[in-house]
Formats: C-alpha cells, structure tokens, sequence
C-alpha cells in the first residue's frame, strides 16, 4: 500500500514538473516576474488587459464589504471584481499581501503556471484509476495540456483558462465508491466547486451545475435518497450564492440587467469538433453561421480525434451486451450530461456549418435567464473533457496495453504537429520581452496627471472598449479614478449620463471630462475651458494656459472653409475631400460610398463673403444617398440651431432640403439619425459603428 502511494506521488510529481516545462517552453519565464506587465499591456482591445486593469484597480481600492467591491474604474458607483475577469481567488489573496508587494505586480504568468500543473496532474490522477501504467498516465496528461480548447484561453480569456475545475469536478464521478459514497464528503466536495468556480470565472459555476446534475443521478441511483440528491443542490446553489454575495456581485446596482443580446450569436456550432478555426495544419476551416461562434471554438487537434475514433471503434468492436447491465449507471449519467451541455452549448439557435437548422422561440422570462450566460459555445468543454478522457483511458488494461502506449505515442506527435504552428505563434508572442508603451504621448496627459486638484476622470462619451480601458489605466496609474470602464457586463447608460449631467452642473475643478470631437456638444456648458489633442477633446473648469473656448475649439478641429456655390463634396471616391467641411460623423471612405457614423452629421463651411444679396437668400442642399441602413432611418435637420427639416427616409431616396443664408454667411448643418444603430447591437457582425445612410456626395446651390 505505501508503494502503491510513493508511485503514485512520484507520477503526480513527474507530471507536474512536465507541465511546468511546457508552460515554459510555450510562454517563457518573463511573463512568471510579478514585476513585468508589459506583456499584460501591449493590446488595449485584448482581455488580459481588462484582468489586469481590474487587478490594478481593485488592489488600490480601501477595502469594503462586500469584500470584492471598488470603484476605481466606475465612480462613483461600485463594481465588483467578479465582472473584470481578474481572477477574484487571486485578486483578493494578493490585495490581502498587497502591503508587502512591490509597486507593479502581476499575477497572471503564475496564474497560468499553476493552471497547466493542476490540468497535468488532475487529469493524471483521474488516468491512474484505470491504469498504474506510468508512460499511459504521462502521455495521457500531456494530451489534456495540448488542449486547444485551454490554450486558446490563456492569456486571451486568462481566468478561462482555469478548465482544470472541469476534471477537477469528473472526479466526483471518478472516485464515488471510494470517497464520495459518504454523502457529507458530497456535499463539502460540491460546496467547494461552487465557491472555487465563483472565485475563478461564473461560467464555470454553469458547467460544474452540469456535472453536479449528472452528479445527482448517479447518486440516486446507487442509494435511491430524493433527500441525499437535493442536499447537493441545495448546498452547491447556497455557496454560490454566498460567495457571489462576498465578492460583491449581488451589490453592483450600475450594471444593466441580464441581457439577452448574444444568445444564439455566441453559440457551438455542430462542426464545432471538427472546425479547427486556423488551429490545424492539416484539416482546412469550416463555415460558421454567426460570426460571434468562434467563442464556441471546441476543436479537439486532430490527435486526439484520432484517439477518440480508434479508442471507441476498438471498444465497440469487443463490447460485450452484458455490460450494458454493469455500466448501466454510468451510461445513463453520461447521456444525462452528454444532452443537458449539448442543449446548453448549442443554445436555442441551432446551426451545422452556415445553416441555421432550427430556431426555437423562447418566453422572455427563459430567454433573459438564460441571456445570463449568453456565450453558451463555452458549455461544450464539459462534453470534451469527457470525451478525452474516455478516449485515454479506454482498454488501458488489456493484456496488449503497449498498443494503447503505441496508440498514445501517435496521436501525441500528430496533436503537436497539428497545432504546432499556433503553438510557435503562442512562443514567438510571449516570449520576446517588450517595453511598455505610452499611447498617450501628448504633453497634456501628463500634466493632467500632475494637477492634485484632478481627481476624477469622466469620459463622456461612448468609447470603443479599448479606449477605456487605455483611460482607465492612465487614471489608476496616477491616483484617479474613472466613470466608465469595459466590465463582462455593460454598464448602465443611462446611470452614467446622468452623473455625468450631475457634475457638469456642479462645475467642479476636481473633474476633466474627455469626448471625442463628434461629441464636444456634450461638455459645451458655460465656464469650461477645452484643449485638442490627436482626436480628444478634455474639458475642464479650471482655466489653464492655453486651453481654449468652445469657438476656438471649432476652429481647431476643422478650420472654417469657403464653399463655391455648385461644387461637389465627396464623402467616397478618389476624389473625397469631405474632410474640409465635416466636423463629424463619417467613416472611412469605402470607394462607392461612406457610411454616416453616430447619431448626428455635423458640416460646416462659410460663403462667398461679396455674395450678392437677394430676396430670399435660400439654398438647396443635395445629398447622394446610395444606401439606408435598415431601410429607414428617421432624419432631422439643423442649420445654426434652427430645425429647417424633417423626413423619413427609405433606401433608394436621397436626401435634399432648402434653408435661408445666415447674415454672416457661416454655415453649421447638424444632420440628426435618432435611429442610427451598429450591427454588433443588431447581432449582425462586431461592426460598433452607428450606421444611417450612405453618402456619396453632397452639394449646395442657391436658389432664388
């Protein structure tokens, strides 16, 4: 028996330090120096970025209760730590030795460090119940490690890739008879799931629920108790909920409600298996039918497809029909899971390739629930860890178990060789050390960081999610806080308007507030002074050394130009020269035409200054519209302030309206699209461009 366990200790050991040696050949050291986060920083539209900022923000917060709050990055309201994906277990744990720590710390590298050793040796132990084989155990362990399905998560979605949860919770099953008969270790074994898989990622507290079901049957079925199955339950939905509570994810008022945007959009595709997604080098790409399925990627490598394949055709080439009856429990508690996370995964958008093959209508209370956990394509991995695990440890005690070791020996080269050229990418990215970035290079950031009386930063409009985040870690870096940030869940707009309303009427000076230049009428209050640099403008009470006026602001963005009555303004074509005349609110050129972008079109220009004078001093705008987004689109118009028209207009119409020549003969057109909308919130593609109309030219001609 003690033989028995010093094997067993030393495969455990042996694997763990093969794990540690993969992590450090796929990734290098740097990235383990607590001290180095450059490598966290060089993407501000990557996920590891947001963990880390949360982190950041989180530890130079005072500590609250609920434990998990701060407001760093949300002020004033509070946010929990739950909704940065900063790995709340590591989070906390190092905020608590956070005085001892130097200045910049990172916890990621040895995040994925113990990820890759819990992923070795969890599934190490699982093989070695079905074999004491040490090369089938270490072989089989290596296979789980070359997981695409965790190695696209590290460092991309980071606490992600925490999946050793998954085979951590299989061995409830694993090992019932011989620790989970009792029923008090089920209930502390499944109490500490929940906790755990709250402190890493709440996704995870949805594919433990699965197997805990499964769980659940399969101790029914051996003791037949209604009062043993739903202590559980009970008891895995209560540590949930009071870990959820003590992280702060039942205080956080600022963020919307559950919402059901994505469901379906983020789904497992039912090629999903076999879709390598550019991760093979071998099998070509397959189609998907909603852009947002790669987050269900579930491709296995095309050598553990080939175990799963040979490994079952064997075991059903010798299955016998007696054992229907003896693994009768097992099988049933494997359909159970097998369809509850094929239905989860798939959502109720079931698509094969570009097909959608069937869409089921769900009640709103049902589709709001399950909008919770939107990104259902994740679910999958419950199914994939099972079927890889069933694939190494099928037959391994036969007689011939060299033909399993051949067999494993074969499908590890091709698994690497299949994914090796991602596997280089992942080396070549991390570890050549990089230096840290200042994407805020103008002098003024840094002199804004340096007044004291600037506390709070308010970003007043809508930024894209890299952007607030590369503000937000501008602002915890020199002692600020910021108003808006990009959390795992949107924060509440209309919360954020108003308190931006609030402190513009305040006037404080302990406030700055950045817009973009198509929404400097946001922060165009009396008693502010503004500065330009690249595309944002910053707002301030204060009055400091050449900061401008609201007028002067104008002149900087787009100097005044002299329009000549009848010529053309191409927003499209080699000839676009729109850049002269628009303050904001078009995109990029896109030859035929460009698209209108946010909710308003502003033009301005002046005329001719000896322009003769008339009776009815009138002008006749025309705008070439090749395209309506969405067929109509709602349309006001304002020249100097004053409405002069409205319409709707349909796809094929053009735009065309008269208004009077001012006296000073300054002209400001603000074009209006209330119901300007991207096709990310239409759940069309990840375009967060407001779309309206499509311009190709415009021009103005007086008219008597």
């Amino acid at each position: 028996m003690r033989k028995k366990i010093k094997k067993e200790y030393l495969q455990l050991g042996i694997v763990a330090w093969i794990s540690i040696v993969i992590f450090l050949l796929l990734y290098g050291v740097d990235i383990i120096n607590p001290t180095y986060d450059a490598w966290l920083l060089r993407d501000i539209n990557a996920d590891r970025y947001q963990s880390y900022l949360g982190w950041k923000a989180f530890r130079t917060s005072d500590w609250t209760f609920p434990i998990g709050l701060y407001r760093a990055l949300s002020f004033p309201y509070y946010q929990s730590i739950i909704f940065t994906d900063s790995i709340p277990l590591f989070a906390i744990l190092f905020k608590i030795l956070s005085p001892i720590l130097p200045e910049t710390f990172q916890y990621f590298g040895l995040w994925g460090v113990c990820c890759f050793i819990l992923q070795g040796t969890i599934s190490a132990k699982l093989i070695s119940k079905y074999s004491n084989n040490t090369i089938i155990i270490i072989l089989g362990s290596i296979l789980t490690l070359l997981s695409p399905i965790m190695l696209r998560r590290m460092f991309e979605h980071t606490a992600l890739a925490g999946q050793w949860i998954i085979l951590l919770s299989i061995t409830a099953f694993i090992f019932y008879k011989e620790y989970f008969f009792k029923q008090s270790r089920g209930i502390y074994f499944w109490a500490f799931i929940a906790s755990i898989a709250c402190l890493i990622h709440l996704y995870f507290l949805a594919m433990c629920g699965i197997l805990l079901l499964g769980y659940m049957l399969y101790d029914f079925l051996h003791n037949e108790s209604w009062k043993r199955i739903f202590s559980y339950l009970f008891i895995y939905l209560l540590s949930a909920i009071v870990t959820v509570f003590i992280l702060g994810g039942l205080s956080v008022k600022v963020l919307e409600s559950a919402s059901i945007a994505g469901l379906g959009f983020f789904s497992f595709n039912l090629n999903g298996l076999i879709n390598p997604m550019d991760w093979s080098v071998f099998l070509k790409n397959l189609p998907i039918y909603a852009e947002g399925q790669y987050d269900g990627f579930g491709y296995l490598g095309l050598g553990i497809i080939i175990l799963i394949l040979c490994s079952f055709y064997c075991r059903f080439q010798s299955f016998k029909l007696y054992e229907l009856q003896r693994y009768k429990k097992e099988l049933i508690t494997v359909l159970l899971i097998s369809v509850i996370t094929i239905f989860f995964s798939i959502s109720n958008s079931i698509s094969f390739g570009n097909k959608l093959l069937l869409y089921i209508p769900l009640p709103d209370i049902l589709e709001k629930i399950w909008g919770i956990f939107r990104c259902t394509g994740r679910i999958m991995w419950v199914l994939i860890y099972i079927l890889v695990l069933s694939a190494i440890i099928i037959d391994v005690n036969r007689e011939k178990s060299y033909l399993k070791v051949g067999l494993l020996i074969f499908c590890l080269i091709i698994q690497v060789y299949d994914i090796h050229s991602i596997l280089l990418t992942i080396h070549n990215q991390y570890v050549l050390k990089i230096e840290k970035n200042c994407l805020l290079d103008d002098e003024i950031w840094q002199e804004v960081a340096l007044k004291q009386e600037i506390q709070h930063i308010v970003l007043a409009s809508d930024f894209d999610n890299g952007e607030k985040m590369l503000f937000g870690n501008y602002a915890i870096d020199y002692g600020k806080d910021i108003n808006d940030s990009y959390f795992a869940r949107n924060c509440n707009k209309e919360m954020i308007e108003q308190n931006i309303k609030e402190t513009l009427n305040k006037g404080e000076k302990s406030y700055i507030y950045i817009v973009s230049a198509a929404d400097r009428k946001k922060i165009d209050v009396e008693g502010m002074n503004y500065y330009y640099t690249n595309k944002y403008i910053i707002g301030s009470f204060s009055d400091y050394d050449n900061w401008l006026s609201m007028e002067e602001l104008k002149e900087v963005i787009c100097p005044i130009t002299q329009y000549e009555e009848g010529k053309k303004i191409f927003f499209a074509s080699d000839n676009r020269n729109c850049e002269k005349y628009v303050l904001n609110g078009i995109s990029n050129n896109e030859m035929s035409f460009a698209w209108t972008n946010g909710n308003v079109l502003e033009i301005r220009f002046t005329l001719d200054k000896n322009l003769r004078e008339t009776d009815t001093r009138k002008i006749n705008a025309y705008f070439d519209v090749k395209k309506v987004y969405n067929e109509t689109q709602q349309i006001s118009v304002l020249v100097n302030n004053k409405i002069v028209y409205y319409t709707i207009l349909h796809d094929g119409e053009n735009l065309e309206f008269e208004f009077d020549i001012p006296e000073d003969n300054n002209i400001e057109i603000e074009i209006q699209f209330p119901d300007a909308i991207s096709p990310k919130e239409r759940g069309i593609s990840e375009d967060k461009r407001k779309l309206a109309i499509a311009l190709f030219s415009a021009e103005f001609n007086y008219t008597e």
